[in-house]
């Protein structure tokens, strides 16, 4: 198991050997995920975009999620691992909140992959003023389409985790209520 890129939910975050801070830290909650986790991060690592972390939260999985990602994480610093205590993906994602290191946030489940620009065309539309930039058509505001700014999660709050369904609507409705603009690309 990794020593530098682990952690634990209740713990301290390890110390990782990435030295320069990311602009941008990847939230990846997981939970029984080992058909998936392998080619969510292969998306994260082929990014152009190059400063960004993966914080990946196995919540417990009774399956290989954890091996398979502690693997990928010996492999690349930029992602580090913490153990959860199969609470719920809201409490797996304010666990990876909480460690994150960037300005900007990103929410990608284990079973989801970007396109290899993606990160590079949302930093790029990213300004001063900007708190949400936005990648998408249509009125379903999806959790991975979307980067918000880590300040922004800390002032409205994270994810409800009482919430059974629709964490991810109800943390864009409040930024909605607190006035944050949004910046479609």
């Amino acid at each position: 198991m990794s020593t530098s890129n682990t952690s634990v939910v209740s713990g301290s975050v390890a110390t990782s050997t990435v030295t320069r801070l990311p602009r941008v830290s990847v939230i990846v909650p997981a939970f029984n995920a080992a058909q998936t986790i392998a080619k969510t991060l292969e998306s994260l690592i082929a990014q152009t975009f190059a400063e960004w972390e993966a914080i990946v939260i196995d919540d417990d999985s009774a399956d290989s999620t954890f091996r398979i990602a502690d693997r990928m994480s010996d492999a690349e610093p930029r992602i580090r691992l913490v153990q959860g205590a199969q609470l719920g993906p809201a409490v797996a994602r304010n666990a990876g909140i909480s460690r994150a290191r960037s300005e900007w946030l990103l929410f990608l489940n284990a079973d989801q992959t970007i396109e290899p620009d993606f990160l590079a065309r949302m930093m790029a539309a990213a300004d001063d003023q900007s708190r949400l930039v936005y990648c998408g058509r249509d009125d379903a505001f999806a959790l991975r389409a979307a980067l918000v700014r880590r300040s922004l999660v800390q002032e409205i709050g994270s994810f409800d985790a009482s919430a059974t369904t629709s964490q991810d609507r109800d943390l864009w409705d409040r930024a909605a209520r607190a006035g944050a603009s949004v910046k479609v690309v």
